[in-house]
């Protein structure tokens, strides 16, 4: 390993200049950073498994040093960088409905707000020691970037409401900081405009005395790498907040039938059919409700397992959930499933991360107990992510076909299908999956559809999954 005092002056870094490159020590690819800072150059490897970060005192050359003794020409030259609005960019009236809807819904009335027509941006200014230096709009149609930087001179956004109490809430975009703000008086909530973190935004935690790190759910992954390097440079107490996300996703896509459908497919049997009752609801409209003996029609054949007539309902959900889950879920083979394909796919994937994790089970051989949010484990599981990704990442780039680098991705990875089928299927499904027994995550899914078919079906499913539950 090289001297590090003699590395960093071998790079002959200029004051206030980040360097960037290969990280001498690890090898890892543009992970080692230094930046000269009155004369102390701080240096950091962002990899995981690379532990090189300190500072080295280098000290400032005469040039840095007259440049330093004229604070008056570094005035003038952030004078010159002092944003200067373009002429699409305007006070917010009450004609620009779509800026109107987005204060409304994030509650910003009383936050200082310019509006771009040309791009349909709500505009959010960002002023250090008063000045107007940069500005950061949010789409509002659905426009590529959805926040825009115009003139990428700041670091952060700052806002705190009330007097400061010490407490910064570092987050990754605007409105989380103002909602913070907002929410908690004194706290002081610092969007950094992204998910990069560089020593010069580490300037803005001076005069705290805790940092608290809260990137959005798809960044949780850098929420405790920047713990960590926070605590490095500044030494403050820094905690990890992480926001669970619910990264098992079940949309409802579609169904045909109802609980009439059920009955009539029975009574067809005997050559007839059942029609709703209509009760009035108010003055102009009617409600329409089942009649007492088809209820109890339906009943009847769940309790006796006449399960066909059920079978002319279907529904259709898309489900997006990691690869072990979707291999307990997809034994089901009385459902339809169509699943992404990584033969085809060869995008960047994402990876689940558990909101929380759980114990074995000493009295069973399947099963888990108790909960616990464990940051060695978040680590362990990240470090592996990594690894695989690399791996997956390169090869690709040797040319391998996406059909045999896939097999170095784990269970862990994100994915998502169609699944479709009867009533009776879906049934029979939950009375497995909405166990007490059944692994948390998987269940999660299973109750989901739960929820959507008692309400498309409510007294067929009552009728059929619950009896099924009970009759075994």
């Amino acid at each position: 390993m090289q001297n590090i005092k003699n590395y960093i002056e071998g790079l002959d870094i200029k004051e206030g200049i980040q360097h960037r490159s290969n990280c001498p020590w690890c090898g890892g690819k543009n992970t080692f950073t230094a930046t000269k800072e009155d004369g102390v150059v701080l240096y950091n490897c962002y990899k995981l498994d690379c532990r090189i970060r300190g500072a080295a005192n280098t000290g400032m050359t005469v040039s840095e040093i007259m440049t330093r003794l004229r604070p008056q020409d570094k005035q003038k030259k952030e004078e010159q960088e002092l944003l200067t609005w373009s002429e699409h960019v305007v006070a917010p009236s009450a004609e620009h409905s779509l800026h109107t809807k987005f204060v409304k819904r994030w509650d910003l009335e009383y936050e200082e707000l310019m509006y771009d027509v040309k791009d349909r941006r709500t505009v959010f200014p960002i002023r250090h020691n008063g000045r107007l230096i940069d500005a950061v709009g949010r789409a509002l149609d659905g426009a590529i970037p959805k926040w825009y930087r115009y003139s990428g001179v700041a670091d952060v956004y700052r806002r705190t409401v009330g007097k400061p109490n010490g407490v910064v809430l570092l987050v990754e975009d605007v409105i989380s900081a103002v909602t913070a703000a907002r929410l908690v008086p004194g706290l002081t909530g610092l969007a950094i405009l992204g998910t990069s973190l560089n020593v010069t935004m580490m300037k803005h935690l001076d005069g705290f005395y805790k940092v608290i790190v809260a990137l959005d759910p798809d960044a949780s992954h850098k929420t405790l790498a920047y713990k960590r390097e926070i605590e490095s440079w500044t030494g403050l107490d820094t905690r990890a907040l992480r926001l669970d996300d619910d990264m098992i996703e079940v949309t409802y896509k579609g169904s045909m039938g109802n609980d009439l459908t059920v009955v009539n497919a029975a009574r067809v049997s005997f050559g007839k059919e059942s029609e709703w009752d209509y009760e009035e609801s108010d003055a102009y409209s009617f409600k329409q409700h089942m009649k007492a003996r088809d209820k109890k029609l339906i009943q009847y054949l769940a309790k006796h397992k006449h399960i066909s007539p059920f079978g002319h309902c279907f529904a259709s959900f898309h489900v997006k959930a990691p690869v072990f889950v979707a291999r307990q879920l997809v034994k089901h083979k009385f459902l339809r499933w169509n699943e992404v394909s990584r033969r085809y796919v060869d995008n960047e994937p994402e990876f689940y991360v558990p909101k929380s994790w759980r114990g074995r089970s000493e009295d069973k051989k399947q099963g888990s107990t108790g909960e616990w949010y464990d940051e060695d484990m978040d680590l362990l599981l990240e470090s592996c992510h990594k690894v695989c990704l690399h791996d997956y990442k390169e090869l690709l780039d040797k040319g391998v076909c996406p059909e045999q680098a896939r097999m170095v991705l784990p269970q862990s990875m994100m994915t998502e299908w169609y699944w479709s089928g009867s009533l009776d299927a879906f049934a029979d499904m939950c009375k497995l999956r909405c166990a007490p027994d059944t692994q948390a995550e998987t269940a999660e899914v299973a109750w989901e559809i739960d929820r959507v078919m008692i309400a498309l079906f409510p007294v067929s499913w009552k009728a059929l999954a619950y009896a099924l539950r009970e009759n075994e």
